[in-house]
C-alpha cells in the first residue's frame, strides 16, 4: 500500500469513471502534478531499489548511483545521485525515481492546475478532482489502507525502522550534513514546491 497503489486504481478512464471525457464534447483538460520531498524521495528510492531489491529492477540507477554495489549506504548512494545529476545535463538519460522533479514537471513551465505535495495527504486531490470532474476519488489500496504509505499498518513496521522516510523523521534525524547535499543537488525541488531549507537539530 504506496502511493502507486492510490494511483493506479484510476490508471484509465474507465476506472476511473471519466469514460465520458474521451468523446469529443468532453470538458477541458486538466493538468496537474504530485511532487515528494527530495530528501524523502531520494531515501524511499534508496531503501526500496538499492537496499531492498538490490537494485535488480533498476540496474542504470545502481550502476550510476553505487558503481554497481547493491550494498552501498544511503550516504554513497547520495553522493552517486548528486555527481550524475551535476555530470549529466540531459534529463532523459537520468533514472526518474532521482531526477530533479522541477525538471520532469517545472510550474514554471506549464500552468498547472494543481501541484500537490505527498506530505499534504490525499484529500486535496481527491477534493481537487471531484471540483474538476464531479467523480468522487477515493485514494485506496485495494486492501483499504490510505494510499500514502507512512499511513498504511504493514508499512508502518518499516517506518518505525526506518523513520527518517518520513519527512519530519528525516528533518529530525538524517544527518545535517547529508541534507545539504541533497538540498544543494535538489535546491530547485525546495523552492518550486515550499520545501524547507535543511536545519541543524541536536537530533542529527
Amino acid at each position: 500500500g504506496d502511493s502507486h497503489f492510490a494511483m493506479t486504481q484510476y490508471s484509465t478512464f474507465h476506472e476511473a469513471g471519466l469514460e465520458h471525457w474521451r468523446n469529443s464534447s468532453a470538458p477541458q483538460y486538466r493538468y496537474f502534478t504530485v511532487v515528494r520531498h527530495p530528501g524523502t524521495r531520494l531515501y524511499s528510492t534508496w531503501f526500496d531499489k538499492i537496499h531492498s531489491h538490490r537494485g535488480s529492477d533498476q540496474p542504470d540507477l545502481l550502476w550510476a548511483a553505487c558503481d554497481g554495489d547493491p550494498s552501498c549506504t544511503f550516504e554513497q548512494f547520495v553522493d552517486g545521485v548528486t555527481k550524475w545529476l551535476q555530470e549529466e545535463p540531459d534529463v532523459d538519460k537520468v533514472n526518474e525515481h532521482v531526477a530533479v522533479q522541477s525538471d520532469l514537471c517545472d510550474p514554471k513551465a506549464r500552468d498547472f492546475d494543481g501541484v500537490f505535495r505527498i506530505e499534504d495527504g490525499f484529500d486535496q486531490i481527491e477534493d481537487a478532482l471531484k471540483k474538476w470532474s464531479d467523480v468522487e476519488f477515493d485514494f485506496k489500496s485495494e486492501k483499504g489502507e490510505i494510499g500514502y504509505s507512512h499511513h498504511n499498518k504493514k508499512a508502518k513496521k518499516v517506518y518505525d525502522e526506518f523513520p527518517v522516510s518520513d519527512k519530519d523523521g528525516y528533518e529530525k534525524y538524517m544527518p545535517y550534513d547529508v541534507q545539504v547535499k541533497i538540498w544543494r543537488a535538489y535546491k530547485t525541488d525546495f523552492d518550486d514546491f515550499g520545501y524547507d531549507y535543511p536545519e541543524k537539530r541536536k537530533t542529527q
